[in-house]
């Protein structure tokens, strides 16, 4: 296949960064399971006679368990 100035070639880098804390601790006669968690991530393109072009995306979470104690 032969490519122009401006396609994708198909190859990436990917790089992610990942922060996930946690705590357990009792309530009310409850034992409490907490999990935060935060991730980012960059993907950088090769594109043809062209500078890579680069995406960035987030995601952050949060769970909480409870169980009898």
């Amino acid at each position: 296949d032969e490519f122009v100035a401006g396609d994708f070639t198909g190859d990436f880098r990917n790089t992610v960064f990942a922060l996930q804390l946690s705590n357990v601790g009792d309530w009310l006669g409850y034992r409490l399971h907490t999990l935060v968690g935060f991730s980012l991530q960059r993907r950088s393109f090769e594109v043809v006679d062209q500078d890579r072009d680069t995406e960035t995306g987030s995601l952050t979470f949060a769970t909480m368990h409870a169980s009898l104690n």
